[in-house]
């Protein structure tokens, strides 16, 4: 019986480590996901405002390109 009791005991042990080391897991796996969202939502402003650069470029070419047919 003792021997059962022992048994058990490890394997519970066992048990607790394996799940505070998948919880521990877990916690980085959110922290990571958190992080990759707040990069994705960086990247995609940062898209927006070179995405009006070249709007804004663009109508300034055309602007240039009208004057210098003006001209012609």
């Amino acid at each position: 019986m003792t021997y059962d009791l022992d048994f058990f005991q490890r394997e519970n042990t066992e048990q607790a480590e394996e799940i505070t080391r998948l919880g521990q897991a877990l916690k980085m796996s959110k922290y990571h996901t958190r992080r990759l969202k707040e990069e994705k939502h960086h990247q995609a402003e940062q898209i927006d405002e070179l995405q009006d650069l070249v709007r804004q470029l663009s109508a300034e070419v055309n602007r240039l390109r009208r004057e210098k047919e003006e001209k012609k």
